[in-house]
């Protein structure tokens, strides 16, 4: 499988993943995926059942409409030539971007005036200090190169 993923700006994101195998010449022929917003998969909020079909690269999800800055978990499933089922695989993420531009809650974020922006290929250096407050978990920062 896949890595995780960020930023996705995809409503329906193709999942793909390489299908791993102690055997010789073992060849996928079923696949099911299953997505959940909690890693544990407590609620499945899609099951794509049982697919007979060997693809294990651009599988659509299919799930509930996603939304801004969602993390969603999926795992799979396979079936092989020889009738082995596999266990359903670690879970990965991705996490969606922001798809609206009324999403955007920020300020711009700029190159010191003195800086020679020529200097800097191909961009120049961007930062912004800022405070943590206690008891933050976690944060996310968004970057665009939008104008």
């Amino acid at each position: 499988m896949s890595g995780q993923s960020f930023g996705l700006n995809a409503k329906q994101p193709r999942l793909g993943r390489k299908l791993r195998c102690d055997g010789k010449n073992v060849m996928q022929c079923a696949y099911q995926v299953q997505a959940s917003a909690a890693e544990n998969f407590a609620d499945v909020i899609w099951d794509s059942g049982k697919i007979e079909k060997s693809a294990s690269q651009g599988i659509m999800y299919a799930g509930p409409e996603l939304q801004s800055l969602e993390r969603i978990y999926w795992r799979v499933k396979v079936w092989s030539d020889v009738a082995v089922e596999s266990p359903f695989s670690q879970p990965v993420f991705f996490e969606t971007g922001l798809y609206h531009a009324s999403d955007w809650k920020a300020r711009w974020i700029e190159p010191e005036r003195e800086a020679d922006i020529h200097a800097y290929k191909p961009a120049p250096y961007i930062r912004k200090e800022f405070n943590i407050k206690k008891g933050l978990v976690s944060a996310r920062a968004c970057f665009t190169d939008f104008i």
